[in-house]
């Protein structure tokens, strides 16, 4: 009875406390537990927090993150490069662009340095955007079929 009378006058101070005083309290109280108790608190903390996402491309390592990368189309890399700064860095190395531009032999007229990243992907990106510009809107004129129509 002394023990939860005491609990309760504490658990009242605790509330009145400022963020620094409680946490003051908290690493002083912790520091006095043992293991045991400690992973008791880790337990109590582990469910009343909530999971923290593990990104994917953090856990494995870069060569096999790039080769996962390269089975995206453009489209899906380009919005892969809007989940953090370490997928953008990833999903606009030139390794994924080249054999993408290769493929429709767009080439670049020059060897680039190792210090100029993501060229290939702006080439792509231009050539791709010159194919929409340049591509005809409407079907030639010897391609349209029109039917004879009568009056009535």
């Amino acid at each position: 009875q002394v023990f939860e009378e005491r609990r309760e006058l504490v658990a009242k101070w605790f509330e009145r406390w400022t963020d620094i005083q409680r946490r003051r309290v908290l690493e002083e109280v912790l520091s006095f537990c043992s293991e045991r108790q400690l992973r008791h608190c880790e337990a109590l903390l582990s469910s009343a927090l909530p999971q923290r996402a593990l990104d994917p491309a953090r856990a494995l390592p870069r060569v096999l993150c790039l080769y996962i990368f390269a089975h995206l189309d453009p489209r899906s890399l380009c919005r892969a490069a809007q989940v953090c700064w370490y997928w953008r860095h990833l999903s606009e190395s030139d390794c994924l662009w080249m054999p993408k531009c290769l493929r429709f032999g767009w080439s670049l007229g020059f060897s680039p340095t190792p210090f100029e990243q993501g060229l290939w992907k702006r080439h792509y990106i231009q050539a791709v955007h010159e194919l929409h510009c340049l591509r005809p809107k409407t079907p030639p004129e010897d391609a349209l079929v029109v039917a004879d129509v009568q009056p009535l």
